[in-house]
């Protein structure tokens, strides 16, 4: 059974509907049923249209950086005929926000998740897990076009901070994703839900902690020859610190941008261990470095929710994309690039 019956399954049922009055398992449902699910017979007329669209708008994979995102996320919410699903650590963009609301005046079915300890004012199901994070960071339009963000839909996350989003309208990446978000609304998070990977010609897409983050990407670190950029925000992972001291150590560029708040406050050990051996520039401008992306031999991506940490392997719920797309790679490898030039600069006139 697809993802899509299952589904439909569920909001003929009214699982989804049910979770409004009362706790599902770890979720709480704040405000008012956050799924009509007899709404969505009377739209069907402008399906076929608005899908022949979106064929044409977001065929393939796009890349978008910074505060593109923002505007990248108001128009898939403003193009949505009949559902909106958006997973995040939190959600409070005023613009966002206000999106979300007019889609819902349209009659559009919209259905936030989030993470208990985030703010979030519409109606949404919320993680309240103790020892791990929704951390989640991806939207789903009419179950045709997809983001996959470093970002949170937050004021912070879409203005201030460095992230790194995709867009695709791959038909496996939809499955995914609904296949997942049928876990939130069955109150499955963290180590309890079932686990969910796809993967295409050229694409995987995971969540943690069913699939180790590590794990995946020691396969595509098994193809490289020549350089691995990784941005990160948090990092404490010995194995990942290991994993790539020794591809240093057999002649590989390996370069690192971190975020200097945090790991210069947090993680001030490892961040001296990966010092030592590696090429590392830590971030300490506007906002902060929220991205977590790599790209290998400028053609491979990996890009998703997930920290270089333990917890992101083992206790929060993440997702992660890795593509092999050289155009897409290079584009991030540009971004990567200018930053990483930008804090040398900085450095020399420090100096």
């Amino acid at each position: 059974m697809t993802p899509y019956e299952i589904w439909g399954i569920i909001k003929e049922r009214g699982v989804v509907a049910q979770l409004g009055a009362r706790y599902h398992g770890t979720v709480e449902v704040v405000g008012s049923n956050p799924i009509d699910s007899t709404s969505g017979s009377i739209k069907l007329p402008l399906l076929f249209i608005f899908l022949l669209f979106l064929s044409l708008a977001f065929a393939g994979w796009q890349v978008v950086f910074d505060e593109e995102i923002l505007s990248t996320t108001l128009s898939m919410i403003e193009s949505a005929r009949w559902e909106v699903l958006m997973v995040s650590f939190g959600v409070d963009h005023p613009e966002v926000i206000e999106a979300l609301k007019m889609a819902k005046r349209r009659n559009v079915d919209v259905c936030v998740v989030t993470d208990d300890r985030a703010f979030c004012s519409l109606e949404h199901l919320v993680d309240a897990k103790p020892d791990s994070l929704m951390h989640e960071k991806w939207l789903l339009v009419d179950r045709r076009v997809a983001l996959v963000s470093t970002a949170n839909f937050t004021y912070r996350g879409l203005k201030e901070d460095r992230n790194v989003a995709l867009v695709m309208d791959e038909e496996g990446i939809v499955d995914a994703l609904l296949e997942e978000f049928i876990n939130f609304s069955k109150g499955l998070f963290s180590r309890e839900k079932t686990p969910v990977v796809r993967s295409g010609k050229n694409w995987k897409i995971f969540f943690a902690p069913g699939y180790d983050p590590l794990l995946e990407i020691v396969r595509v670190f098994e193809k490289a020859r020549w350089r691995i950029l990784l941005c990160g925000y948090s990092f404490t992972d010995p194995q990942m610190t290991l994993l790539l001291k020794l591809l240093a150590s057999r002649g590989l560029d390996v370069r690192l941008i971190l975020d200097a708040h945090w790991c210069e406050r947090y993680a001030h050990e490892e961040l001296s261990i990966l010092r030592s051996g590696l090429k590392v520039r830590t971030f300490d401008g506007e906002g902060i470095l929220h991205a977590k992306s790599i790209v290998v031999d400028g053609k491979w991506l990996i890009l998703g929710s997930a920290n270089f940490t333990r917890s992101a392997r083992f206790k929060n719920d993440e997702v992660v994309v890795i593509l092999e797309d050289e155009e897409i790679a290079a584009k991030v490898e540009k971004w990567f690039m200018e930053i990483w030039e930008k804090l040398h600069e900085k450095a020399c006139i420090a100096e």
